[in-house]
């Protein structure tokens, strides 16, 4: 696995690097497909914020968390993309399990699909588009768009429907169910 590391506005010390290296190296134990990781320090008034982004296969796993301390930081961000780690890779064979009882082979169970692609942030006055964000869609069935949405964290998810090659849109509800939304092509 390659790791990554930058520092914007924060000077990152060697041994912070190596013990940020060293802690993020640790969790391709959870997914042998990790292909890369980065993991970007950043200060706000007496703030480090640490983002810390995994790449492997077509997922995008993203944690960020801050604190006055550099390395606890590190670790609450670690923590996180720990826990979704553990809790895709659970999905993963609750999907292989299912798919084996019925008898078929799914490969999303193998690969989640939707990498996406942050774009350039615009400085545009309140009220108004402050970041567009581009991300390549693949076709993909209802279940693996909702997996995809909790990985990512967001509350809703863009995607086409495998089935009708549509554009759709899944959403968390607050009654902590799903949503769905297809445009109607009439």
């Amino acid at each position: 696995m390659r790791v990554f590391v930058k520092g914007t506005n924060v000077r990152v010390p060697q041994a912070v690097r190596d013990y940020a290296e060293k802690r993020v190296a640790k969790l391709e134990r959870y997914a042998r497909f990790v292909r890369e990781a980065s993991i970007a320090f950043s200060a706000q008034r007496s703030w480090f914020i640490v983002e810390i982004t995994i790449n492997f296969g077509d997922t995008v796993l993203r944690a960020e968390e801050k604190s006055n301390d550099l390395y606890v930081s590190v670790d609450l961000a670690a923590e996180k993309i720990e826990a979704q780690l553990r809790r895709l890779k659970g999905r993963m064979s609750a999907r292989k399990r299912q798919a084996r009882d019925a008898g078929t082979t799914d490969e999303a169970a193998e690969q989640v699909l939707g990498q996406m692609d942050d774009s350039v942030a615009e400085e545009l006055p309140d009220g108004h588009v402050v970041r567009t964000k581009t991300f390549p869609t693949k076709p993909m069935s209802v279940e693996e768009a909702i997996m995809q949405m909790e990985l990512l964290g967001h509350d809703f998810f863009v995607f086409y429907l495998t089935e009708t090659n549509q554009p759709a849109v899944v959403y968390a509800r607050q009654d902590g169910d799903y949503g769905l939304l297809v445009p109607d092509t009439q």
